[in-house]
Parts: structure tokens; sequence; C-alpha cells
């Protein structure tokens, strides 16, 4: 099969299209990402998978959305590179913590787009990419009002909401040192890379800034201010949890 039979919509900056990416590459397998504009994405997801969210991924006639079910769906179609282990009690541990590490994202997402979501450049921020087109980048310039509300509502950007989730996010961090037992050279499970470990790099990555990642400082410079965010991201980057992502990135992506 080649790479114009598979396709991945998506939004470049969402964390669960970051790891269906991840997941798609690590394994090899060509794709072709198709960028779609927040809010007009709507009818073409629905209309592929009865759907409103991304990541939706298309193999041939087969259509699978969510990043759990992908990243299934492709560990059970395509044994490459597998990511789950051969054990049934580490596999059902990196299960598990992709369960785990998935509702985590949710609460990583929230934080790190209050910070940016009273920014001139918000636009910048999500469609300042190579796959939209100049058209599309020119639809979120003049939409920033509109982009705003719409992060703010569809991913529940409030301050009463705020402490919770980084109540949340600093949990997360913490249960990856007790498992990486303080060493950010080991594993989530067992001796070896798995879809756990994928997943919470992935989702905590947004915090970081690891190169190969959509979360940069030289693209999320433009909306959050670089003094502010290199502060924030010097604290995380220093612990272990922050050291260990940033190896992941480098090493599997």
């Amino acid at each position: 099969m080649n790479h114009e039979a598979r396709y991945l919509y998506q939004f470049p900056l969402s964390l669960y299209c970051e790891k269906s990416r991840w997941n798609l590459e690590y394994k090899n397998l060509p794709y072709q990402g198709v960028d779609l504009i927040p809010g007009f994405h709507l009818p073409r997801a629905m209309w592929l998978c009865n759907q409103s969210t991304l990541p939706i991924f298309r193999d041939g006639n087969t259509v699978v959305g969510d990043s759990v079910k992908i990243a299934s769906y492709l560990e059970n179609t395509y044994s490459r590179r597998p990511l789950l282990p051969s054990e049934d009690d580490d596999r059902e541990q990196a299960l598990m913590l992709e369960a785990y590490f998935s509702e985590v994202g949710v609460h990583v997402r929230r934080f790190v787009w209050s910070l940016a979501i009273e920014s001139e450049n918000i636009d910048e921020l999500f469609f300042n990419f190579v796959g939209y087109s100049s058209r599309a980048q020119g639809v979120g310039a003049i939409g920033k009002s509109i982009l705003r509300q719409m992060v703010r509502r569809r991913f529940q950007v409030y301050d009463h909401m705020l402490l919770t989730s980084w109540g949340c996010i600093t949990a997360a961090m913490g249960y990856v040192e007790m498992l990486l037992d303080g060493d950010p050279q080991r594993y989530l499970v067992s001796e070896q890379f798995t879809l756990a470990d994928m997943t919470a790099a992935s989702m905590l990555a947004p915090l970081i800034g690891p190169k190969n990642s959509p979360w940069e400082d030289s693209h999320v410079s433009v909306a959050i201010g670089a003094a502010e965010m290199q502060f924030n991201r010097a604290r995380v980057r220093a612990s272990v949890a922050g050291q260990w992502v940033a190896r992941i990135y480098e090493t599997y992506r």
C-alpha cells in the first residue's frame, strides 16, 4: 500500500495528532497529513468518522478516529516495530498508562492554551505550519477573536479549572519519576520503548518543547512571551520527567 492510501486528518499543534504522527512514523508507515482548520473541520470529520475531534486516520477503506483507537489499529494491523510488550502483565500496564496519560493530555492542553489565548499572535501559533495554505493562514489571521472563543470554550480554559489541571500535571510528572525510579534513562514499562512512553512523552511535550515536536521554543514563542516561556520551561526541563521527555524525543522521534 502506498502513502496515497493513508491519510491522517489532523491539527498540527494537537497533542493527540502528534502522538498519531509519531505512531505512524515510528512504524515506518508512509502517509499523507491533511491539516484541517479548527471549526471548519467539523463537516469533514463527521463525514469521515461521525465524530467532531481529530485525529482521524484513513487506511484504504478503513477509517479510525481517536489516537488511542488509531494506536490499537496500527498495532493489530502492522506487526513491524511493535509498541506493546509481549508479556501479558507488561502489555496490560502499557495500555493502562496509555489511557492515563491520554487523560493527562487534556490538562496539559488546557494549561498551555491558557498561556497563549490572549496573545496577538495566537493565529501564528495554530496556523504557521507548512501544511496550511496562505489562504488558511489568512483565515486564522482575521478570525483571532473567534479562535480565542472557540479554544476557551472547547477546552474549558477558565481560571477556576486551571488550578485543578496544574495539580493533575504535577501529579503525572511525579508518577513518571516514580515509574523511572528517578532515572531518566529508564522506560515506563519493562526495559523497552513502548506505547506508554510514546503517549506520556507526547502529552507532556508541550510543557518542555523538545526538538522534533510542534512545541519547540522557536514556534511557541510567537504567542507566549519568550522570558515567561523560558522561565516556566526551565523548571520543567530540569526535572527528571523533563529530562526523560527530552531523551525520548531525541532517541525515538
